[in-house]
Order: C-alpha cells, then structure tokens, then sequence
C-alpha cells in the first residue's frame, strides 16, 4: 500500500449553513420530521412519527400505515427516505423496507424485525443495520437476506445490535463485498452467500487499533477503518493492516470520500487523507 500524506485542519468551529426559505406544507401530517427527500421530478417526500408526506408544490397527499392493506405502509415511522430507480422510491419504517412505485402507487413491503439504525446502498442493492435484529440486504433481484449475530457461529456478523450514531457502517470493495463497522470489530461479508469473517484486535496481531470500530471507506484497494482509537488501513490486496500514527488516540467520528481525497472527522479535528505524490 502506498504510504500516505496526512494533513490535519484544527477544529474550531464546523457547521454547514444553508437557507431554504419559508416552506409551507399543507396539511403535514405531523411537525416530528424524521427525514426528507426532494426527487428529481420535483416531489418532496417528508418522513414524520405519523406517515409519509408527499408535496408537489401545491397539495400534499399523506400516506399512512393500514393493516388492511398489503401495499400500504408498515408502520408510520418513516426513517429513512432515498431514491431507489427512475419511477421507485424507497422508504424504510420501523416494520419494513419499502419500494413505492410512482406508476401504481403501490408499497412492496419486505418486513424487517427492528428499527432501522443505519442504510447504505449500491446501485438496487440496499443495506440496512438495525437496533437488535441485525443486518438486512434486499439484494438487486429483491429477494431479502437476513445477517444476525450466532454466538454458536464464527461465520456470522459480530453482533446484531446498532445505533444510530454517526459514521458511515457499510463499505464497498471493488467486487461488491460488504466491510461492516461495528462494536464488536470489522466485519467482511461476501457478497455471493453473505458468509462473514470477523476482525478483532485479537486476530489481528493487535494491528487494529480497537474493536469499536465507528467507519469504513473504501478507496482504490484501500479500506480506511475508523475507530476510537485511531485510524487503521487495511490493504485488501495483502491483508495487511497498518496504523495511521499522526492521529494520536482520537476518536474518529466519520470518514468520507470527497472527489479525489478522504475526510476524517474526529471530535477535535478533520484530517484531509492524500497519496504522497
């Protein structure tokens, strides 16, 4: 792996600042909003406690949870919204993972068992970490696989209970296998039959700096581990873990990928990540 230049930018103070105007919705089914979309056809999807808000600029139609109905919403809490393909939307509640299709306006439903923590997706594949039942994968073909935590089997992820902390927990390698941060280690899920391998410090000749490992990101053969003791790289050519010793015992918040370079957030400083050139 090459070496790395590591620039760091004392925080002092850090925010993003942006004015969306006055916004009136009419007719919001509730003012607890939980999470928002604006789709490229210019609909505005609002998540609330209390259903799914869709505003066209003029009427808003809510649609709300209905156990009579097998393409409603499973439950009213909407988390998570995101775009899912050119006429689908999908929506995630504490009961389900949603697909609404803006032809029929119908909900394919795919029940989960917990409140989602955590989503991440890759083209139709879509990943979602959970408060106590796990790991989700709604795979591109729409068939749903479940990953929890066996303590009678190594081959299954390291715990089945998330929170909804900062910090990216899915990374994608270049053959579309899962690296998982969590808790209780890293944890790579191959893609073909979801089976896991586990690292902890403890296999890892104590080259990974802590087994609460808080991001991943992947980056041209590189994984970077965050964790709250530091950053780790890990090379997926040689299996090699390495230690970032310009962060002295930080702990690290979240890593992202920003056009050609990677962001490091600690609760003191941001890090810019760059090859030496």
């Amino acid at each position: 792996m090459s070496k790395k230049l590591f620039i760091s930018y004392l925080l002092l103070s850090f925010g993003f600042g942006q004015s969306l105007g006055d916004l009136s919705v009419p007719n919001l089914s509730s003012n607890t909003i939980y999470s928002a979309f604006h789709s490229r056809s210019g609909i505005l999807w609002i998540g609330t406690d209390q259903g799914l808000n869709r505003f066209d600029g003029i009427s808003n139609d809510v649609f709300r949870s209905n156990p009579f109905s097998e393409y409603a919403l499973n439950g009213n809490r909407a988390w998570f919204i995101d775009h899912y393909s050119k006429d689908t939307l999908m929506v995630i509640t504490d009961n389900a993972i949603h697909l609404f299709g803006n032809k029929d306006y119908k909900f394919n439903r795919y029940n989960i068992d917990s409140r989602p923590a955590h989503y991440s997706k890759l083209g139709k594949e879509l990943w979602i970490a959970t408060y106590s039942s796990g790991i989700y994968r709604l795979d591109a073909q729409k068939k749903l696989h479940h990953l929890r935590f066996d303590p009678l089997d190594p081959f299954t992820v390291s715990t089945s209970n998330f929170t909804s902390n900062t910090g990216n927990k899915f990374a994608y390698d270049i053959e579309g296998n899962v690296w998982l941060a969590t808790n209780q280690g890293l944890n790579f899920i191959q893609s073909s039959d979801n089976t896991v391998k586990r690292f902890f410090r403890s296999n890892t000749d104590n080259l990974l700096l802590s087994d609460n490992v808080t991001a991943v990101v992947f980056d041209d053969g590189v994984l970077y581990i965050g964790t709250d003791k530091g950053l780790n790289y890990l090379d997926l050519a040689t299996g090699q873990f390495t230690i970032e010793n310009n962060i002295n015992n930080e702990s690290v918040i979240n890593i992202v990928k920003k056009d050609e370079e990677i962001l490091l957030f600690s609760k003191e400083n941001i890090y810019s990540i760059k090859n030496n050139v």
